[in-house]
């Protein structure tokens, strides 16, 4: 940058569509040959690739416990005898749930996306977040079951029982982690040293040239484009 005498000082950083550019800063005046032609580094399509294999947490604990609805039922008996008498309750069960996930890569780039997730307790994920930090895939669904208690209490002659069967709801936090894959482009710009530099064919010309790196395990090839020769 302008405010530094050493090569990769006082660079800034800016948020670019869906990326990040590095550049040097071209506030103020300088001298020297092209020296307002800063050198560039852009960072872009960003792409997370979930490993469900290693995902794993740790101790489950529960909060909040409350009280929704308790089911009554009365076990009568009508004999002489001591009986035991079979109740069934019966009740539907929905499950749905939602959850709050944050994403960091590195210091500067940080994506937050909020979802519903359903079936509590399901913890093998295959999840593609893209550039846009949209998930791109889901597993699960809404659910609702049908769930049957049986009770068998032994009641005495002529005498009844109550049965009753108590639903709580609850809060349960669990810490997790998973390893995930990260590609991405870097993208860049400049123009070539006199003579003796990077480039295959060593042009002295000094011309402006740009080059993507495609970098990530699932990555493709880089690309590579001449740009005008600086004057």
């Amino acid at each position: 940058g302008n405010h530094s005498q050493y090569v990769g000082e006082v660079m800034d950083v800016t948020r670019v569509g869906d990326g990040w550019l590095i550049k040097g800063n071209n506030d103020g005046g300088c001298s020297g040959y092209r020296c307002g032609e800063k050198s560039s580094i852009k960072v872009s399509n960003f792409s997370y690739t979930l490993e469900p294999d290693t995902f794993s947490h740790g101790q489950v604990t529960e909060s909040g416990k409350q009280l929704v609805k308790t089911i009554t039922a009365n076990a009568t008996n009508y004999t002489d005898q001591p009986q035991q008498v079979v109740v069934t309750l019966m009740y539907d069960k929905a499950t749905n749930w939602s959850k709050t996930d944050t994403y960091c890569l590195s210091e500067k780039v940080t994506t937050k996306n909020k979802f519903q997730w359903p079936l509590v307790g399901e913890t093998e994920l295959v999840i593609e977040i893209a550039a846009s930090q949209s998930w791109a895939s889901q597993k699960g669904g809404s659910t609702t079951e049908t769930v049957l208690v049986e009770a068998r209490p032994t009641v005495p002659p002529h005498s009844s029982l109550p049965v009753r069967v108590a639903l709580y709801k609850s809060n349960i936090f669990y810490p997790y982690e998973f390893k995930a894959e990260v590609n991405y482009d870097l993208t860049m710009n400049g123009f070539l040293r006199w003579g003796g530099n990077a480039w295959y064919t060593h042009p002295e010309n000094r011309p402006t040239w740009e080059h993507t790196f495609a970098v990530g395990p699932f990555c493709g090839q880089g690309k590579q484009h001449s740009l005008p020769v600086g004057q």
